[in-house]
Formats: structure tokens, sequence, C-alpha cells
């Protein structure tokens, strides 16, 4: 079994909450998004809690001596400017669910580290709550 050390969980962690796809919406222009709205609500939500989750994380980081890595979009979300709100919320519920994977696999090296592992567990409760809105959000769009 790998070794998995605190920075490199905490940076993995760090690049899964301030890189996500939602995060990326906040700059991308979607086609037909509405400026007030249900959908509006809920992407600032999803925002603001990885945003104060990934200040956990850097502040984690930080306290253990790392310094905070400087972290890019994947290049592939590059694609998605400018297209329907539609679409790039089934593209948000995949990348969602992506993230709950990184996250299930993060943990179960976890074993031993049981403050990591809390954290770990919050985030993917976080996310998959996240995942669950986002679903809700296809309902709302198909009215």
């Amino acid at each position: 079994m790998q070794v998995v050390t605190p920075k490199a969980v905490l940076t993995e962690l760090l690049v899964l909450l301030r890189r996500s796809f939602v995060q990326y919406l906040r700059y991308a222009h979607a086609y037909g998004m509405p400026t007030t709205s249900e959908i509006t609500d809920v992407i600032t939500d999803i925002l603001a809690d990885q945003d104060l989750l990934a200040d956990r994380v850097a502040e984690r980081l930080e306290a253990s001596g790392c310094p905070i890595p400087n972290i890019e979009f994947p290049l592939s979300f590059t694609d998605t400017n400018d297209l329907s709100i539609e679409f790039l919320l089934q593209r948000a519920i995949r990348h969602t669910q992506q993230d709950l994977a990184k996250l299930d696999a993060i943990a179960e090296q976890l074993t031993r580290q049981a403050s990591l592992r809390s954290l770990v567990d919050e985030i993917r409760g976080m996310t998959q709550a996240h995942l669950e809105s986002l679903e809700d959000l296809t309902a709302v769009l198909a009215r």
C-alpha cells in the first residue's frame, strides 16, 4: 500500500476544493445563466462551502510548514465557456461524482490518520450534499 503523507493529502484536498468545476463556473460565462434564481443561489452556496473548507485545508498546510501550491484549473474546463447552463449543470454533476470517487479513494488510504480522515469525511459529506443540490437543479430547469 502506498504511504500517504499529510502534505500530499492536504494538497490534493486543496486542489479538489479550489479548482472544482463549480469553482470554474465562477469565472465562466454560461449561456442563458440567469442573474438571480435558484440556480445562482445554489451555485453561490456551493462556492461558499468550498471556499470555507479550502481555507481550512490551506491553514493546515501552512501550520505544518508546507507552502500553498499555485493551482490552475484543468485545461479541459476551458472548452465549456459560453455553453448553456443546462449543459454546465450536467458537467458539474459529472465532475462532482468524480470528486466523490477521489475522496473515497483518499479516505481508504487514511485508516491510521484519524484527524485527516475526519477532514476528508467532512469534505465528502459536503460534496455529496452539493451533488444532490445540483441534481435537484436539473429538475428546476426541466420545468
